[in-house]
């Protein structure tokens, strides 16, 4: 097969501001499969296949052509190197508090990419008495080919504006330090008062004087050409031991090599001990680094045994359960795509300086009158990246502002899956079967980029390891990836299904379940928040602090379905006589889908510049009764927020991530259609339809905003304001579509 498609997505606001368009994207996709089936004697079946499916996919910005960022904006660095169009057009100019972004920021803009990959396998089926045994292989072979500097941002540059570079120091002390006087205005009843917030004022202030509190560029010195195979060999065998009693039994052996890369460098993996990173097959080094001290290999021990069950109780009853080790698949092309010294992403920051907490006068990005500040503002542009040199060597030093990303040296571990179910199917009276079960899984080993430069609580730069070392702040980014994580599913899966008997068909479901673990996805990164290792102020460290009730959880899941050919004319119960009626009531079909969803989990956040320790995010403090007053809209609160308390010290907050029942709002819809057969002649029929998605147009709130942002009021402390515990936005909208078609 060969499909090919090309997207056009506009800039919101052209050359000005990309908003939610993504510009013009090729995509080519080719699969080419040969398979067969080979009967070798009566009793063995042979099949097997060979396929290979390639994307090809480019995308390009309207704006592309034109260095608006050197010609137009004169902002130093930006669009280099000047000879290459993909890091042409308009750079990003971030601005904070809502306000659109201008230009491109988007990290992953231009790409070009060009994946393929490779399946073979071959299965045989063996029937011999009571036993179904089943052989055989597979692998596949995955090759990413990759233009696509999206470490940091940007590839024609980006300036990100904060407002706090702009207020005024009105610590209230004689230092000049803590907490900042109250500035309010009236609002609402007569001499009431709220807390000022002036940030979107500050963002076009810093804008306007020229400056920036961040400043990031990204480019691609060397193409993401990672491949590598997967390999595995399984047998199994259905044995049914006794007329009520079936065995399904099996082993899986699994061997995942290590990727490699096209051209010179063929592996890369940092020492954070040196702040050296090894290049395979450079300088006398093997492949994987085998005789060096960061050497990685992947266990050729990877056993998944399955076991399952199957008992007939009575003719109405089956009971049903098994256990089983699967392997996490995850190609590590993904996550090990390209970080630096093929993709480099620069970010340096303005974070602050010693006299003033939060808030930094403009004049402190004078480096004339501030020498403690590292970076000035726009007249210094973006970070200039050059390309890495000393390849020959097999060893390099990065600079301090760069991204690092490589697996962790040692034996990779590999995540897999424990899953357990335990069953019980009973035919009911009307043709209804239903299912009842417990179903749990655990992950174990899952995959993260484990940040290396993550510093003890309240310690700030200075306790970032490599920073005291090596000058590295942890802001570059330092992920050593590896399987050390977990998570954990419980559910109770209750089905029911009726196939279709005197025209109507039903089909249900429902689950109670709950998944806890410390991330929502892996591959990327570090997908942690809270990272401090073990210090005084935290004898455990942080990490434990991530295990919650992760955010695709949903208590409570209810599914309906129906079919019902509703019974009127020819040769239904009802109008059958009548022509009249019969073709005015006959031929309709009712369907419907009936879907009820409690809400997602919610975590409270808010700023960490008071926490002082890079790597590690914080929380308010939960104090109080929670109250869920389940308001919807500006201005009402989905829950009281004064429940929450701003944390203004080097300690993490109370109100963390495992409040499960600190959920959104939930939804519940119903999709209806309404068919029609018309016959029109004895070959031709025409079929009418209307379709709603959410038939009563139900609002379907979005969770409130959790991000507390902290306010000073006329008295008393501190506390989480703005739009805090407030739903600004909803979807779902009821949508109707009407169809027709002829069929002959």
């Amino acid at each position: 097969t060969l499909q090919k498609a090309q997207l056009t997505d506009a800039n919101d606001y052209g050359v000005a501001g990309q908003g939610n368009g993504t510009g013009v994207t090729d995509d080519t996709a080719q699969t080419v499969t040969i398979g067969h089936t080979w009967t070798a004697k009566s009793d063995l079946v042979l099949t097997g296949h060979i396929g290979f499916t390639r994307m090809g996919e480019e995308n390009t910005t309207p704006d592309i052509g034109k260095n608006y960022g050197q010609d137009v904006l004169d902002l130093v660095n930006s669009n280099t190197p000047t000879g290459d169009v993909r890091y042409s057009g308009m750079p990003g100019i971030t601005l904070g508090d809502n306000w659109t972004t201008l230009g491109t920021n988007q990290s992953w803009e231009p790409v070009q990419r060009n994946d393929w990959q490779l399946t073979l396998d071959e299965n045989g089926t063996w029937i011999k008495g009571k036993h179904s045994i089943v052989f055989g292989f597979d692998a596949a072979h995955n090759h990413m080919n990759h233009w696509q500097p999206e470490i940091v941002c940007c590839p024609r540059g980006n300036v990100l504006m904060g407002a706090d570079n702009t207020f005024l120091n009105t610590a209230t002390d004689v230092a000049g330090i803590g907490d900042q006087a109250t500035f309010y205005t009236n609002a609402g009843a007569a001499g009431s008062t709220v807390g000022f917030t002036s940030n979107p004022w500050n963002d076009i202030a810093a804008f306007n004087l020229g400056l920036a509190n961040e400043v990031q560029n990204g480019q691609q010195f060397i193409k993401a050409t990672n491949k590598d195979w997967q390999e595995a060999l399984y047998v199994g065998d259905t044995f049914r031991i006794l007329p009520k009693l079936t065995v399904d039994a099996g082993v899986r052996w699994e061997y995942f090599p290590l990727i490699t890369r096209d051209g010179v460098s063929k592996f890369e993996v940092y020492d954070a001990t040196t702040n050296q990173l090894y290049l395979g097959g450079l300088g006398n080094n093997d492949t994987h680094l085998g005789n060096t001290p960061v050497g990685v290999t992947s266990s050729k021990k990877l056993f998944a045994p399955r076991l399952g069950l199957a008992y007939q109780l009575n003719d109405k009853t089956v009971i049903r359960t098994a256990f089983g080790i699967t392997y996490d698949t995850l190609p590590l092309e993904r996550p090990l795509r390209g970080f630096w010294p093929y993709t480099i992403g620069a970010d340096n920051q303005v974070n602050g300086n010693s006299n003033v907490t939060r808030f930094l006068p403009y004049a402190s990005f004078n480096l004339a009158n501030n020498s403690v500040n590292s970076y000035s503002g726009l007249a210094d542009g973006v970070p200039l990246i050059a390309a890495p040199s000393g390849f020959a060597s097999g060893i390099i030093t990065p600079p301090t502002n760069v991204t690092i990303g490589t697996l962790a040296p040692g034996d990779f571990t590999r995540g897999y899956v424990e899953f357990w179910n335990f069953t019980v199917e009973r035919k009911l009276p009307g043709e209804v079967l239903l299912n009842v079960g417990y179903v749990g899984n655990h992950l174990v080993h899952q995959f993260n980029g484990r940040d290396a430069n993550v510093a003890p609580l309240g310690t700030g730069d200075a306790g970032s390891p490599l920073y005291a070392a090596f000058g590295r702040p942890q802001s570059s980014g330092t992920y050593l990836f590896d399987g050390y994580l977990d998570s954990h599913y419980n559910s109770l899966q209750v089905s029911l299904n009726r196939h279709a008997t005197h025209g109507l068909f039903l089909q249900g479901s429902y689950t109670y379940s709950k998944v806890i673990g410390y991330m929502d996805d892996e591959g990327w990164e570090n997908g942690l928040r809270f990272n401090c290792p073990a210090s005084s102020l935290m004898p455990q460290g942080c990490q434990s602090l991530n295990r919650h009730t992760l955010t695709f959880d949903h208590t409570h899941v209810l599914k309906m379905a129906f079919i019902y050919n509703l019974p009127f004319g020819a040769g239904e119960k009802f109008a059958s006589s009548n022509k009249t009626a019969s073709a005015v009531l006959g031929g309709w079909q009712v369907n419907g889908i009936i879907t009820g969803i409690n809400g997602s989990p919610m975590y409270p956040t808010q700023t960490s510049s008071y926490l002082n320790t890079p790597g590690t995010s914080q929380v308010p403090d939960f104090s109080g009764t929670l109250n869920m007053t389940k308001g919807t809209g500006p201005g009402q609160q989905w829950f009281n927020t004064t429940a929450f308390v701003p944390v203004e010290t080097a300690v993490i907050g109370n109100g963390g991530r495992g409040n499960s029942w600190f959920r959104g709002p939930g939804l519940m819809q119903l999709d209806l259609s309404l068919f029609r057969t018309f016959k029109l002649t004895e070959r031709f029929n025409l079929k009418v339809r209307a379709e709603t998605l959410n038939f009563s147009n139900t609002p379907h709130w979005s969770n409130p905003s959790t991000s507390c942002s902290i306010v000073t009021p006329a008295s008393g402390p501190d506390v989480c304001g703005g739009s805090f515990g407030q739903i600004t936005s909803s979807f779902g909208q009821r949508i109707l579509q009407l169809g027709a078609e002829v069929d002959f």
